[in-house]
């Protein structure tokens, strides 16, 4: 009865021993503290139970590797005292009881705790067999490190760049933006004091001809400085400064008559769509004022959906029959907007007229929401 009950508590702590090591061997990854108290309450069983070295035990080699390479800094201090006190505790169980060992093990464990250099000799080997991997987990930890260190300089030479290159190209839109208010500004300039000029003693035909002239070319004049500043507000803080409703009164100022109105719930868009919705909508009234019959209603219209926005301007244009709208493959006109468009997922429907005088002229953008909201 005693040796079943013997038999029975060792079959009790061999089977501690092996679900200890085995949890410690699970937790190693994300729980090497957890994994390293495990597997020393697994030799803790052992000692007290005087259980034979069992296979399992091998897991102690994981738990190493992992304290060194997933472990906080005083997990990973405490893993390698660990492989020192376990090798010690290891040879003095070992020569303590030396039927724990294989019976091939078992021949030479007498004589080699008899002797100093045996002593020394099984110690060393017992802190290289647990030193190997944690010495190992803590070169790919140094290795990993390394790698993250040139991958983050990498990212920062390349901001750096971009930086450079962005403030190079902000400079060279500044630069651009003085050479064009400084040619067109001149010109529309001249074209305003020649105008206000022949005013005097005018018909009035003739009169009224000059005052809308000087009136366009003040709007243009504006439209101009206007570009100069949004491209300095660009230049130094990065965002463009694009407003839609200004654009339309400096048309309405001009002596066009534009009706707006809004359908649906309007959302706050990204900077970079207001940008481009911005720049379409202006080539859009250029284009209506400069093909549309004089003194005809403009209308132009914002429809807000669920998932889509919607611009449409619409006049009379005053076409001969057959003629059709011009595009500029450099970026202007019709092809410029469908390009700016397209680089927000956008599209540019038009809607021509078949004679001058009987259909609106319509031009539709319209863009999706999903991608286009502003963050906040």
């Amino acid at each position: 009865m005693w040796s079943a009950a013997a038999n029975s508590s060792v079959t009790a702590a061999v089977a501690a021993i092996v679900i200890l090591t085995s949890v410690g061997v699970g937790l190693s990854r994300h729980a090497p503290a957890a994994a390293l108290a495990a597997v020393w309450a697994a030799g803790v069983v052992q000692v007290l139970s005087v259980s034979d070295v069992l296979g399992a035990q091998a897991g102690v080699l994981v738990v190493a590797y992992a304290t060194a390479r997933y472990g906080r800094w005083p997990t990973v201090w405490l893993g390698g005292l660990s492989v020192v006190a376990g090798a010690a505790l290891s040879e003095y169980y070992v020569f303590g009881h030396s039927t724990v060992l294989p019976s091939a093990i078992d021949i030479a464990t007498p004589l080699l705790r008899h002797t100093g250099a045996g002593v020394t000799s099984a110690f060393l080997l017992g802190v290289a067999g647990l030193g190997i991997p944690w010495a190992l987990g803590l070169a790919v930890r140094f290795n990993a490190r390394y790698r993250e260190a040139a991958a983050d300089r990498e990212r920062a030479r390349a901001l750096a760049s971009e930086a450079e290159v962005n403030e190079q190209l902000r400079s060279e839109q500044v630069r651009l933006a003085r050479d064009v208010h400084d040619l067109v500004g001149h010109s529309l300039a001249v074209i305003i004091a020649q105008a206000d000029a022949a005013l005097i003693g005018a018909d009035e035909p003739v009169r009224v001809a000059l005052e809308n002239i000087a009136a366009v070319a003040r709007s243009s004049l504006g439209e101009v400085r206007q570009v100069l500043q949004d491209t300095r507000e660009r230049a130094s803080t990065g965002t463009p400064s694009p407003d839609l409703n200004a654009l339309v009164d400096r048309s309405r100022a001009a002596g066009h008559d534009v009706e707006e109105s809004t359908r649906g719930e309007p959302v706050d868009l990204a900077p970079e769509t207001q940008a481009t919705l911005y720049r379409v909508l202006q080539e859009m009234l250029t284009n209506a004022i400069k093909h549309g019959q004089p003194g005809r209603r403009i209308g132009l219209v914002h429809t807000w959906a669920a998932t889509s926005y919607t611009l449409s301007v619409t006049n009379i244009p005053r076409l001969i029959p057959g003629q059709t709208l011009t595009t500029d493959p450099h970026g202007m006109g019709v092809d410029g907007m469908r390009a700016r468009l397209e680089q927000i997922d956008g599209t540019l429907v038009l809607s021509r007229p078949e004679d001058a005088g009987s259909a609106a002229f319509t031009a539709t953008a319209r863009i999706p929401l999903a991608e286009q909201r502003s963050s906040r």
